[in-house]
């Protein structure tokens, strides 16, 4: 157990450390913070895809657990490079690798957690999509608008698959993303147009 749960952990927590110390000898540490995180993510992402968490043709519980709670690590600290103002070719690559990061197990969490892993996936999902979207500072109004596409897509998937944790989340969505649109974003003059824009709503 122990071997299975601390070996992959040992590969990331030395690529990590070896940066940690190259960082501290260099003044420009937030180059080298930024190379640290694309290599343990490189490594986790290669880790996940060959197989990793499998010991001797199966699956190891210790394996997956450890290497879940590092892609989770590596999923926020994709989303502080994604929002770093230094350069934009290391905001185009946080966002290529937050895209991996976030998707990198949902498949495995859609099938095995059932309603639990749905609903964490589509909270990761939005998540990921508004951080995105927030690093360009967009209008309010889009903000709303994409929720709402969110929320479609979810009602949708949740239809096709047969899911009823997609579309309660969809539903969910879908009453925030009108409700932010309509009673916080767009500014009204007269008193009607708030009520009416209240009964549109509901």
């Amino acid at each position: 157990f122990f071997r299975g749960f601390l070996y992959p952990l040992h590969h990331i927590i030395l690529i990590w450390y070896a940066c940690f110390i190259e960082s501290r000898l260099i003044s420009d540490g937030w180059e080298t913070a930024t190379i640290a995180f694309f290599l343990c993510a490189t490594a986790h992402i290669l880790f996940t895809l060959l197989g990793y968490n499998k010991i001797k043709g199966k699956e190891h519980t210790g394996v997956r657990t450890v290497m879940d709670i590092v892609n989770l690590f590596l999923m926020l600290l994709s989303l502080c490079l994604v929002h770093s103002p230094d350069s934009d070719v290391v905001k185009v690559l946080a966002i290529l690798y937050a895209l991996v990061l976030f998707f990198l197990n949902n498949r495995r969490i859609l099938v095995k957690s059932k309603g639990a892993g749905t609903y964490y996936v589509s909270v990761k999902t939005t998540v990921l999509v508004l951080s995105i979207v927030y690093s360009f500072d967009p209008a309010q109004y889009v903000i709303s608008i994409l929720l709402f596409l969110l929320a479609i897509l979810g009602t949708t998937l949740g239809f096709i698959f047969r899911t009823k944790a997609f579309r309660l989340y969809g539903l969910i969505l879908s009453f925030i993303s009108i409700g932010k649109l309509v009673l916080v974003d767009i500014r009204y003059s007269y008193l009607m147009t708030r009520a009416l824009s209240f009964l549109v709503c509901g």
